[in-house]
């Protein structure tokens, strides 16, 4: 056997921890045969990752790319570590390593006090492998969390092989409704009122939940606990419609978020 090739080493990164959790042979390729995995990835799954990743950067335009190709580990670590001495906003595909490990973050903003981690997936669903892509400590924003924690709680008693994961995201959780409750940031058109039906078009001109066909809470468990008894077409709608409104929801908490870190500024 070469020796060249069994004392060759290898940097652990982010991206082979995920292909040998999605499949040992998948690492094994990567590392060793990559023109055969290349084969075997259709075309077109490669490019919506492109058209995926590139939506994403227009989130945060004007950043600054840490290129992969044409470039070794050391060379993407050092013009990460210069764009971040130097103040660089935003970095696309910076790059760290410790120990050994090596990884890529898709965006890298910089905020007051620190730095925001975006990961992009180009995908319909959240995978299981997902979770360990993610940073150990990652926030998860949340209105009226009191709500969501006990929902998740009730999800890890009836799941407990995931128990611990779920605990972990429940200690994550931040209230985006705390600071319209303590009226830390208040509009008269909210009425008095830190709904999120009232905060959103107070906050953010243009953006309600007038006009959809389930446009609260409590329609929302009324159809969704109906459903079971609904004709095929009837459901559909329904979850059509149910899909729009949560969308909604997490829009609004998007937009609260971006006028809350704007008022802070």
């Amino acid at each position: 056997m070469d020796s060249t090739h069994c004392h060759q080493h290898y940097h652990l990164s982010k991206s082979k921890y995920i292909a040998w959790l999605q499949c040992p042979k998948r690492l094994w390729l990567q590392v060793h045969r990559p023109d055969l995995l290349e084969q075997a990835v259709m075309p077109h799954e490669v490019e919506i990752g492109y058209q995926v990743g590139d939506l994403a950067r227009d989130l945060f335009p004007g950043g600054a790319l840490v290129e992969f190709k044409g470039h070794d580990i050391g060379e993407q670590l050092k013009l990460t570590a210069e764009l971040i001495k130097n103040g660089t906003q935003v970095i696309y595909e910076a790059a760290f390593s410790h120990e050994g490990l090596f990884c890529k973050t898709d965006l890298l903003v910089k905020k007051r006090g620190g730095y925001e981690l975006y990961e992009v997936k180009a995908s319909t669903g959240i995978k299981d492998y997902y979770y360990h892509d993610l940073p150990g400590h990652g926030t998860v924003i949340a209105y009226n969390s009191s709500f969501e924690a006990t929902r998740l709680k009730e999800l890890a008693a009836a799941f407990p092989e995931h128990k611990e994961r779920i605990e972990r995201v429940i200690a994550s959780i931040v209230n985006l409704e705390t600071p319209f409750r303590k009226r830390w940031a208040y509009d008269w058109k909210q009425c008095g009122s830190y709904s999120i039906k009232e905060v959103l078009p107070a906050f953010v001109p243009g953006m309600t939940y007038e006009g959809l066909e389930i446009g609260n809470g409590d329609q929302a468990m009324n159809a969704y606990a109906s459903m079971p008894d609904m004709p095929p077409e009837e459901a559909a709608r329904t979850r059509k419609a149910l899909l729009i409104y949560c969308g909604q929801d997490t829009l609004a908490m998007v937009k609260l978020w971006e006028k809350l870190r704007e008022m802070c500024a």
